[in-house]
């Protein structure tokens, strides 16, 4: 079993302060990936920095514009006169198959 360790320069102790998806990436690509074997398991939590999501899908706090732009995008049939909430309503049911993510 491999353990590897970021080593923070954060004087409180707290690795949080010196973590983002930047120093993630080259920790996961440099250290564990390079130092693991062929047939490894990686668990890792949800960490804002471990979950970056490319793509991102309108919220339903979105101006109406945004949604009708995300749509689009997609080549979704929709209606331009149709309300905000019918729009997300959309976004929502087919936003899973356009999930991406920085790294997965």
């Amino acid at each position: 079993m491999l353990f590897l360790i970021f080593r923070s320069g954060s004087k409180s102790g707290d690795y949080h302060d010196d973590m983002n998806h930047a120093n993630y990436k080259k920790w996961l690509q440099e250290k564990l990936i390079a130092s693991s074997e062929s047939k490894s398991v990686i668990v890792v939590d949800s960490a804002s920095y471990h979950i970056v999501q490319l793509n991102r899908h309108p919220t339903s706090n979105a101006i109406k514009g945004e949604m009708l732009f995300w749509l689009h995008k997609h080549d979704m049939r929709y209606s331009s006169d149709m309300t905000k909430a019918e729009l997300y309503g959309l976004i929502k049911m087919h936003k899973p198959q356009y999930e991406t993510f920085a790294i997965d």
